[in-house]
């Protein structure tokens, strides 16, 4: 059962989807004309990356707030068609409100300033089709990366700040993700994995209304499980996602990637944050540092002990 108040949570993002159909017509029309130009690096790209609920859009949403830095809000991802646009916009709009509740609804944000994952255009650039697509791992996948980086930096120009992104698919790529962005830096957040797998059966049950519909990311052995029950299926998505994602970040230079635990985040977030600074070794204008308690707010989803007990038997990482 789910408490009415996260019935309405997900009927708002089913209104704005509606309602963003006309700005992502206006975004298509504009998006031959922007000219990007041709620029020297000057500033970190930071991705964060972890399992589906394991604590990436909290991080991201803390980040973006005490960190100078750019990033896509939800504005700026309206026009993913034409993004030096929306980051001219919502550059230009960033100090509208105040954006420090943390409120999200399963990775989904609320506020005009606060952070958005920015999909579309990442699925749009990295040409993902299909669900085979999404279960690649570092496959070159025909990407224009020279393209790609190169709005980026434009971006970061636009903000005149390291810009951050919270994405799946740095793991993915993260071999092209390191080699073609600039001053790539990346954050991998790890949540303990029976706590992700009944987060994400919560997830399935508060976005799709069933259980055995798919939710979030896929693992690179998804076919082998797509037909199992749902338990089996949201086990099989955190063991192997966690094996796929430690070997992207396994890959990645020591000197450009950060470990971070989700309980310890919790218990002590300023101490997390200011080693994430003091690793990414760039000097920023502006870094915020507050003592404000961390709440979080879980859906009143209900699930059944023996549910549960089954679904955590099945998880195999230590």
């Amino acid at each position: 059962m789910i408490n009415k108040k996260y019935i309405s949570y997900f009927n708002f993002f089913e209104i704005q989807k509606k309602k963003s159909k006309k700005i992502f017509e206006i975004s298509n029309l504009l998006k031959n004309k922007e000219k990007f130009l041709d620029l020297k690096p000057k500033y970190n790209t930071i991705f964060i990356f972890g399992l589906p609920r394991s604590g990436t859009t909290f991080l991201y949403d803390r980040i973006c707030n005490k960190f100078e830095v750019g990033y896509v809000d939800n504005i700026f991802a309206r026009f993913w068609k034409s993004p030096l646009l929306g980051a001219k916009i919502s550059n230009n709009l960033l100090e509208l409100e105040n954006n420090k509740d943390y409120l999200n609804f399963y990775g989904r944000t609320f506020k005009l300033k606060s952070p958005h994952e920015f999909s579309y255009f990442w699925r749009h650039w990295l040409k993902i089709k299909n669900i085979n697509h999404y279960t690649k791992f570092n496959s070159k996948n025909n990407v224009d990366w020279k393209k790609l980086a190169t709005i980026i930096k434009n971006i970061q120009y636009e903000f005149k700040k390291p810009i951050v992104f919270k994405t799946g698919f740095a793991a993915n790529f993260s071999s092209y993700f390191e080699k073609h962005f600039p001053y790539p830096f990346f954050i991998y957040i790890k949540r303990s994995p029976k706590q992700v797998a009944v987060s994400i059966l919560k997830a399935r049950i508060a976005n799709n209304k069933s259980r055995k519909k798919w939710w979030s990311m896929f693992p690179s052995n998804y076919t082998e499980f797509k037909k199992k029950n749902y338990l089996d299926q949201i086990a099989n998505q955190v063991n192997q996602l966690n094996k796929d994602y430690q070997k992207a970040y396994d890959k990645i230079d020591n000197d450009k990637k950060i470990l971070i635990d989700f309980s310890e985040y919790v218990k002590d977030p300023i101490k997390i944050e200011k080693k994430i600074f003091n690793k990414i070794k760039k000097k920023y204008p502006k870094t915020k540092f507050d003592k404000k308690k961390i709440v979080f707010r879980n859906p009143d989803i209900k699930l059944s002990k023996s549910e549960i007990k089954k679904l955590i038997s099945k998880i195999n990482i230590t």
